[in-house]
Order: C-alpha cells, then sequence, then structure tokens
C-alpha cells in the first residue's frame, strides 16, 4: 500500500497502522463510513471521496487512482502533511517559521464565491482586513464546536476581521442547520472543489487558515485540539492590534 510505503520512508519517527473498516476508533469518531481514508493522530487528511468520489459528481482529489500523476499527488500531499506533524507537537504550521514552505499557499488567493445568504464575495475586497478562513464539514464532530465559536468571531473582533466558513463535501441543508447564515457574522459558504483547490488543496478537516490585512497567510491550524480557539485567537489579537497600530501611526 502506497501510504504504508511513504510512512516506512520517515524511518521511526512515524508509526504505521491499520485499522479495519468498521471497527477504527478515529473513523467511527469523525462519521467515516467508508472506506479507505487516512488519518495522521486524530486528523482526518484523506477521505473515502478523496479516491473513489463516493457520493458526488466531481471526480475525487486522486481519482482515477491508476494514473500515476495522482498518485504522486497523494504521496506529495502525505509526506507534506507528516513533515508538517513532525515539525510541530501538534498538527499546526506556522508559516514563517519555516521560510514560506509549510503550505500550499503564501497569500489569500483571488477568488469570488457566494455565501447562503445569495451575497456574492470578493476576496479581492478584504484587502485591509484580517480573514480567517475555517474548511469544515458537517460530518466531522470536531467542526461542531469550532463552527460555534467561529459564528461570533467576527461580532466580537469588529469589522477589522473577515470570517469565512467554507463547508466541503456537505449537503447544503445540513450546512445551514449546522451554521445558520442569517444569524452569524461568519459568511457561509459551499465549498466546491475549485474553491478548495484554490487555496492550495485542502485535504484536512477541519483546516483553519489566517491571513494577515496585507492578504499574506500568517498561521494555518489542522483539527481540533482543545487550546485551538487559544491559539487562534492570540493570532488574531497580534494581527488586529498591529493593524490598529499601524493605523494611530498614520
Amino acid at each position: 500500500m502506497l501510504a504504508k510505503r511513504i510512512v516506512r520512508s520517515f524511518g521511526d519517527r512515524v508509526t504505521y497502522q491499520d485499522q479495519n473498516f468498521g471497527d477504527s476508533e478515529l473513523g467511527n469518531q469523525l462519521g467515516v463510513k467508508q472506506y479507505p481514508a487516512v488519518f495522521i493522530d486524530d486528523v482526518l487528511v484523506a477521505t473515502p471521496r478523496d479516491f473513489w468520489g463516493w457520493g458526488s459528481e466531481q471526480p475525487g482529489r486522486y481519482t482515477p487512482w491508476r494514473e500515476a500523476a495522482n498518485r504522486q499527488r497523494f504521496e506529495d500531499d502525505l509526506k507534506r502533511m507528516l513533515e508538517l506533524r513532525l515539525r510541530n507537537e501538534r498538527l499546526e504550521a506556522r508559516v514563517e517559521d519555516e521560510d514560506g514552505r509549510l503550505a500550499a499557499i503564501q497569500r489569500l488567493p483571488q477568488v469570488t464565491m457566494t455565501d447562503l445568504t445569495g451575497h456574492e464575495l470578493r476576496t479581492a475586497d478584504l484587502g485591509g482586513r484580517v480573514v480567517v478562513v475555517e474548511f469544515w464539514a458537517t460530518w466531522c464532530p470536531p467542526c461542531q464546536g469550532i463552527v460555534d465559536w467561529l459564528l461570533g468571531l467576527e461580532k466580537r473582533y469588529g469589522d477589522g476581521l473577515e470570517v469565512l466558513a467554507l463547508a466541503v463535501e456537505s449537503e447544503e441543508e445540513a450546512v445551514r442547520a449546522m451554521a445558520p447564515p442569517e444569524a452569524s457574522g461568519a459568511r457561509v459558504v459551499m465549498a466546491a472543489s475549485e474553491l478548495t483547490e484554490a487555496f492550495g488543496g485542502v485535504m484536512a478537516v477541519p483546516t483553519l487558515m489566517v491571513f494577515d490585512r496585507g492578504g499574506e497567510l500568517a498561521s494555518v491550524f489542522y483539527g481540533a485540539p482543545p487550546d485551538l480557539q487559544t491559539r487562534v485567537e492570540a493570532t488574531l489579537g497580534a494581527l488586529l492590534t498591529t493593524t490598529e497600530d499601524s493605523h494611530a501611526s498614520r
């Protein structure tokens, strides 16, 4: 199996473990009902849809699997995520610590999206704001707490912050129930594959990106560790304080 070979290339720094379909604690915890799926610790980094396109009209991220380019893409993605995990106690990437090589993108991509209230949003119009982008899914149990927190984040920090809650591989009805768009301070968006690709090809759920007011990627957080909110808000506090100080000096 390719995943096993990739893990073995890291020597004794990484341990590979098989879990039986239907008898996986992590799979059950994250609502994975089909196979194959790949986890790094408790972070889901490749879903069954990535390999087979289960239940979707869009091809999976690595389909057709028989093509060498798709297998190479999986290998590159998994190696990148393992390297991130080995560099950090938690699966969290701080871009500035690795000379910009940790994430697939370095700037907020220039894209246009429509949120669930029907309003169009262009990221090109977000200059001067700190931007939080969360990729989540309705079938991901840890995402519920993160989304609840995100929905009120922008209201607490004010106009200097923009929060985008981008739902992947989820049904719109379930997204609206989990993150009511009219009642939140975040922009809730159904993220098609083209949108996730624009952000570097998101392969872990949840993934949270923070961009500074100039559109530069400041930090990326993978998974939902207990102190995620504290760490993200510390990042936001520093970025927003910098913004205020900059404005005050003008």
